[in-house]
């Protein structure tokens, strides 16, 4: 089974909506309504969808943070702004390149 051509698609902006996609998903393929393959297949590129809305979100996060750290009195920055760049490079090396 697929959607009929202009059937209207499940949002997937958020991981709310990809893990209530998943949920679907896991029932149209439990009730026989689409074949397996086709539902390992969507449960992969969710998968793959919510490990990049993760790394937006911790990018986002970081942004944030390092915003607040550049308002912090000198003193204070520095310290933080260290700290804020390891967070960063750790970001980086798993994805954060967003």
């Amino acid at each position: 089974m697929t959607l009929p051509a202009g059937s209207p698609l499940p949002p997937l902006a958020t991981t709310r909506d990809v893990v209530a996609f998943l949920g679907e998903a896991i029932h149209w393929v439990v009730r026989g309504e689409i074949d397996a393959k086709i539902g390992n297949t969507a449960a992969y590129m969710a998968g793959v969808m919510l490990r990049g809305l993760a790394s937006v979100e911790v990018l986002a996060r970081l942004e944030r943070l390092e915003s607040a750290v550049a308002s912090l009195p000198e003193a204070e920055a520095e310290s933080a702004a260290a700290e804020l760049g390891n967070v960063r490079r750790l970001a980086d090396r798993i994805g954060g390149d967003a």
